[in-house]
Order: C-alpha cells, then sequence, then structure tokens
C-alpha cells in the first residue's frame, strides 16, 4: 500500500514527487523507458523552463482563469528561478522573456528532478502499463502490465495527447470522465496552422509580423513575432501562439474542431526589410490574407489545448467530485504561449499539490 502514487515522471509529477513530504511511501509509474521524455525536447532541447513575464489573468487560456492568480503565487517564475539556482544550475533570460539553462541541456534539469525526487524517498518504475484504475471505498486500485498496487491517493500527471510517438496519450481525460468530471473539447497547440493558399515558392522563408487571428472578419488574437512559410501552411513561435487562441477560440464557442470555415490569418510586414522573395511574392503589398484549413495534427503539436475543467478541482488539485484524486499539468485545462509559460504551469500546479499533502 502506498500513500501517494504519480502516474507519469513527465515535467509536472517528477517536479511533485521532489517536493511531496518525504516520510510518505510514494511511487511514480513511468508508461516508457525514460523520465521526461517530452520535456526533454522543449527549447529544442534547451529547455524553456519558465519565463519572466507571467501575468497568470492575463497570459493564459482556460475555462476559469480566476482560479490561476493564487497558484502562481505559491509558486510561479521566481520561485523557480530559485529552486535552480540554489540547486547549482545556472539560468538565463532570452527573447520575449523566456527563461532557459544556461547550460542549454535539458538533460541538466532532467538529472537534477530526478535526484530530488530519489532523495525524498520516491520509487520509481519504468515502462508500466496502466490497464485500469478503480477505487474501493478509499483506497485507489491500479491495474499494471506487471501487477496490482494500491494507494490513498492518486496524481495524475499523464499530459495530454500531443506527441503520441514519445507514449502520450489520452488517458488524463479517460480518468476524469471515469470519476465523472467534466472536461473540454481538446485541440492540438502550438504547432503549425495550414492555409488554403500554396506557399512552395516561399517555403522555409521566415518573416516578422504583425499577425492576426478572424473569425468572420473580427479580430479575436494578435501577436507580433516571427513565422515560417512552408509548403501549405504557417509555423513559428507567433504562428504556435496563434494556434493556441484558435484552439481556445473553438472550444469556448462550441464550434466543431474539424470546422474552420471563416477563420483567417492576416499578417502584416515591412515590405523594405522582408526578403526580397517574400515582397515580389506578395506583390509589394505589406499586407496579406490567408484562409485557414486545419491546424497541424497532434504528432506535431507541442501541447494540446483544453483538458479537465478547472472548475472540477480545488485549489489543491484535488478533484471536487473524488477524493485524493488530483490533475496536475498538461492535464488541466490552462495554456498559453511557448517560450516557457507551460512548463511553468506544470511546475505550478505540481506544487500546489504536493504542498497540500504537508497541511
Amino acid at each position: 500500500m502506498y500513500d501517494i502514487i504519480i502516474i507519469w515522471g513527465w515535467a509536472a509529477g517528477l517536479f511533485c514527487a521532489g517536493y511531496l513530504p518525504r516520510n510518505t511511501k510514494k511511487l511514480i509509474l513511468e508508461k516508457t523507458d525514460k523520465l521526461w521524455t517530452k520535456v526533454l525536447l522543449s527549447g529544442w532541447g534547451r529547455c524553456n523552463f519558465s519565463n519572466a513575464n507571467i501575468y497568470p489573468i492575463n497570459d493564459y487560456f482556460g475555462q476559469n482563469k480566476k482560479a490561476l492568480p493564487s497558484l502562481f503565487h505559491k509558486f510561479g517564475a521566481n520561485e523557480m528561478k530559485e529552486f535552480l539556482e540554489n540547486n547549482g544550475i545556472a539560468i538565463q533570460e532570452e527573447d520575449n522573456g523566456r527563461l532557459i539553462l544556461k547550460s542549454g541541456k535539458a538533460e541538466d534539469l532532467n538529472k537534477l528532478l530526478i535526484n530530488k525526487a530519489t532523495e525524498n524517498n520516491t520509487e520509481i518504475k519504468l515502462n508500466q502499463e496502466i490497464i485500469n484504475v478503480s477505487k474501493k471505498e478509499d483506497i485507489f486500485i491500479i491495474k499494471t502490465n506487471e501487477e496490482i498496487i494500491e494507494t490513498k491517493n492518486l496524481v495524475i500527471a499523464t499530459g495530454w495527447k500531443s506527441f503520441p510517438q514519445i507514449g502520450a496519450t489520452d488517458f488524463a481525460l479517460q480518468i476524469a470522465q471515469q470519476f465523472g468530471l467534466e472536461t473540454t473539447d481538446v485541440m492540438p497547440g502550438l504547432c503549425g496552422v495550414e492555409t488554403n493558399e500554396d506557399f512552395s515558392s516561399l517555403t522555409w522563408n521566415s518573416l516578422k509580423a504583425s499577425i492576426t487571428l478572424n473569425h468572420n472578419n473580427k479580430l479575436i488574437f494578435q501577436q507580433n513575432g516571427d513565422m515560417l512559410f512552408t509548403h501549405r501552411w504557417l509555423s513559428w513561435p507567433a504562428i504556435f501562439n496563434l494556434a493556441n487562441a484558435l484552439g481556445e477560440y473553438k472550444i469556448q464557442k462550441k464550434i466543431w474542431i474539424n470546422n474552420f470555415d471563416n477563420f483567417s490569418i492576416t499578417i502584416i510586414f515591412n515590405p523594405t526589410t522582408a526578403i526580397k522573395k517574400i515582397t515580389n511574392h506578395f506583390h509589394g503589398q505589406q499586407i496579406a490574407n490567408f484562409t485557414i484549413k486545419s491546424l497541424r495534427p497532434r504528432e506535431e503539436a507541442k501541447i494540446m489545448v483544453g483538458g479537465v475543467h478547472m472548475k472540477e478541482i480545488n485549489p489543491t488539485m484535488e478533484s471536487k467530485k473524488t477524493a485524493w484524486l488530483y490533475f496536475i499539468g498538461e492535464a488541466l485545462d490552462i495554456t498559453w504561449k511557448t517560450w516557457g509559460y507551460n512548463l511553468q504551469r506544470c511546475r505550478t500546479s505540481a506544487y500546489a499539490c504536493a504542498q497540500s499533502f504537508k497541511n
């Protein structure tokens, strides 16, 4: 019998384990053969661990943003910076406020968090396929490919469905629905946006622009930044953030996930500073409009927009409907921009969950 079991040792789960009370019997069940696989890809392996300019009520999407300021007040970017510096990891701030490891190696943070978890008496089991989860009275019963395990508290830290090629699934959605929690629709986020226009002549050329997302000719999101043309889709950070806004807007408006009718992108740029190939393509104009065909698939999405509705979750990250069941990290309906915002929400929710066991 365990006191606490965390399902998956990724950004949220591994961090949570390091902050749980030392005298509790705890276990991380990891599906793959390696901890933190997805996060090792962050920032092309450099790890955008947080952002210096986070203002939760303004900087995150979700259905219940009012719950966020108190969470980030307990553990935000400053606390994450202090945690790393106190453990000998140098950091630096780069463009758009993103905070990154000075070494440029996400593996350094991975090793630190694994050490913190194991030093805190956390048992870790790899290659664990979860077959079934049930609850009998006050005990959760977890059936894996190897054994049946019992725990008093269960923390779902599995992430969501982006990057299925490294093991991500909709497990969190299944558990939430099994225990009666409301979830939102889920769409790819931080990904490219396909358009109906042909950009084959501009493939792999980039541009700085003011980019807006429109629905029925009404502005719903604006972002200044870098974008990249490929054959039939737009990419790079400003477009990734626009993809998040598009997903969140469709979830809020309850627009069918595959319906992109009347959605468009407008870019405004300086033709005198753009490369000649781009200015020629747009005939010297500084404004261009594109109609949206779809988002790129979840295999390319860095996150998923949507998740477990925050109104279902206490400030401790415990379910309001099922005692001792917790959801942290990407499983929650909290998303925002690239540049470290999403990794910070993982650590913030993980810290809130871990601290609740110390009260």
